[in-house]
């Protein structure tokens, strides 16, 4: 289920969102300083199958595929329910239509977010998704 997903699938990335600001000494020096400062998502910026670190998630790129992520229903034979996984998913732009679409599958003990930099540059061109296996990333396989 998404609360025991792996802490290396929960963290899946990341370098830190950062927003610059003149820091008090540099200006006092003549010269502008950059600091970073980590900006933390919120809970609700999620869909609520993510645990609650999704929130330590500081990449951009790692937040934007999170915030794009739906979980959608799989039946699967000898299963007795259907199990939940979750997906990101973008149709194919303009003119990428007869192309064939990019199916993207995590290795083990990892989720469809591994795919934060490259999905945006596939979904450029053609229908593309970044699919969980089941039992891994944020399945609830139940």
């Amino acid at each position: 289920s998404a609360s025991s997903t792996s802490p290396a699938a929960a963290a899946a990335a990341g370098i830190r969102r950062r927003s610059p600001a003149a820091s008090s000494r540099g200006r006092a020096l003549g010269v502008q300083q950059v600091r970073t400062v980590t900006v933390a998502a919120a809970r609700s910026e999620f869909a609520s199958f993510f645990p609650e670190q999704v929130t330590a998630l500081e990449e951009p790129a790692a937040v934007a595929m999170a915030q794009k992520c739906k979980q959608v229903s799989v039946d699967v034979p000898g299963r007795p329910k259907p199990v939940l996984t979750s997906c990101v998913g973008a149709p194919p732009p303009p003119g990428g239509e007869a192309a064939a679409p990019f199916v993207l599958l995590h290795g083990f003990d990892s989720s469809c977010l591994e795919y934060r930099r490259l999905f945006p540059l596939l979904a450029a061109r053609a229908e593309t998704w970044a699919l969980d296996l089941l039992d891994w990333g944020f399945t609830d396989a139940g």
